[in-house]
């Protein structure tokens, strides 16, 4: 993978306070891997073998013991020389109107193993399965409503229409117990399009040098968010 520009790091940086918006992932490194693609393992990565193992068996059973049934459909994952992901839908947030996010809701389910120390992800992140909640008040949602001008998305370069910040995503680990709390954004649209292969939700990971953001779409409902570590990594 090539190194992301000085620049682009403080951009990306910059967006923990801020959530996805304004993050242009144009010439970014990126892997992202559907587990329900054909993918012969003679062509993955070194490694990747096991994570499509998680991705396969691992992911559903260890959601299932908290309290999550996910939409195996759903399952993308991704992997570098320091860092792997594994995520899928929550089946439970398909069908769930918006104004769930009011109360917070289980999207996903994940499997983290991100770098840890002194230039890894703050605060650390322990190497493990979360479950995904999110949340937005009565007034982000209002607002995400109001961006909505009827045009076509746009989430990258300055223009990230009808993105808006205010969503917070909560990690989850065993025991209910909250690991970190996270800024993201969500964007309200009804030509979101549908889904790859129809499904009702699809979840998306991008793996760059220095982070990972993770989105959630369905039909008229997007959110993102990001995790950063230090270039130095």
């Amino acid at each position: 993978m090539k190194l992301v520009s000085a620049c682009r790091a403080l951009l990306i940086a910059s967006l923990l306070c801020s959530g996805c918006k304004g993050l242009d992932l144009e010439d970014i490194p990126k892997t992202t891997i559907n587990c329900d693609e054909e993918t012969p393992e003679k062509t993955l990565p070194e490694g990747l073998a096991d994570v499509r193992a998680i991705a396969e068996t691992d992911l559903a059973a260890e959601a299932e013991k908290m309290g999550v049934e996910i939409d195996a459909s759903t399952i993308v994952y991704a992997s570098s020389n320091r860092s792997t992901i594994v995520e899928a839908v929550a089946k439970e947030y398909h069908d769930l109107p918006n104004e769930a996010l009011l109360k917070g809701v289980t999207v996903g389910f994940v499997y983290l193993d991100l770098p840890t120390g002194n230039n890894g992800v703050q605060p650390t992140i322990p190497a493990g399965y979360y479950r995904v909640e999110a949340q937005a008040s009565q007034e982000v949602l209002d607002a995400a409503a109001k961006a909505d001008t009827g045009e076509e998305p746009n989430f990258q370069g300055p223009d990230t229409r009808p993105l808006v910040d205010g969503l917070t995503v909560r990690l989850i680990g065993a025991a209910n117990k909250l690991v970190v709390e996270l800024p993201g954004s969500l964007a309200v649209s009804n030509k979101l399009g549908n889904s790859p292969g129809g499904a009702k939700s699809v979840a998306e990971s991008r793996l760059g040098t220095n982070y990972v953001q993770f989105d959630v779409r369905r039909r008229d409902l997007f959110l993102c968010w990001l995790l950063f570590w230090s270039i130095a990594n």
